[in-house]
C-alpha cells in the first residue's frame, strides 16, 4: 500500500510541476545543519529574473507581507537576519533559465562545498542582500556553521516577488 501511495504522490507532483507557471522549491535540505540549502526550479518557458524576488522563513510577527514599513530615517523598519529568522533579496542580474534550478545555500560557499563537493549558485551570508541596501547579509563564520537556519520540525519558507510599491 505504501508503494502505491508513493507512486500516486509522484504522479501528482509531476503533474503539478509540468503545469506550473511559477518558481518551485524542488529540493529543501535541512540536515546537516551547516549544509542546509534550497533548490529553486523554473518550470516555465522563459528566464525568470530574480532581482525583485525575496526569500524568508518568517510568516509570523515580523512578516514578509508587512513590507514596506519605513522607519523615521527612511530605512525599512524590519530585519534581514535574526538569531531565528531571515528575509533576503536576490542580487541584481540573477535569473533562472527555463528548466534550470538555482541552489541557495543557507550558510557559506565553503561550508556547502565541504559537504557536497561543489559550490552553490548563491549563499545566504555571502550573496543575498539585506533589506536596507547595506550589502549582503552577514554572519560570523563560526556562528554560521553552528546556526540552524531552517528548523527541522516546523518551518515556513516563502519565496515572493516585491517591486517595492
Amino acid at each position: 500500500m505504501a508503494k502505491i501511495q508513493r507512486l500516486v504522490f509522484f504522479f501528482i507532483v509531476s503533474a503539478i510541476c509540468v503545469a506550473s507557471d511559477h518558481l518551485i522549491f524542488n529540493r529543501i535540505t535541512l540536515n546537516p545543519t551547516s549544509a542546509e540549502f534550497v533548490s529553486i526550479y523554473n518550470p516555465t518557458g522563459e528566464d525568470i529574473d530574480l532581482s525583485n524576488y525575496y526569500i524568508s522563513d518568517n510568516p509570523s510577527s515580523i512578516s514578509y507581507y508587512n513590507l514596506p514599513q519605513d522607519a523615521s530615517d527612511g530605512s525599512i523598519d524590519s530585519w534581514s537576519v535574526t538569531p531565528f529568522h531571515f528575509i533576503a533579496q536576490f542580487p541584481a542580474n540573477t535569473s533562472i533559465a527555463p528548466g534550470e534550478e538555482l541552489v541557495l545555500s543557507f550558510h557559506t560557499d565553503e561550508l556547502f562545498n565541504s559537504y557536497y563537493g561543489y559550490d552553490p549558485d548563491l549563499s545566504l551570508f555571502e550573496d543575498m542582500l539585506d533589506l536596507n541596501d547595506n550589502g549582503t547579509i552577514s554572519c560570523d563564520a563560526d556562528a554560521c556553521s553552528e546556526q540552524s537556519i531552517l528548523e527541522n520540525d516546523a518551518e515556513a519558507l516563502i519565496l515572493f516577488y516585491w517591486d517595492e510599491e
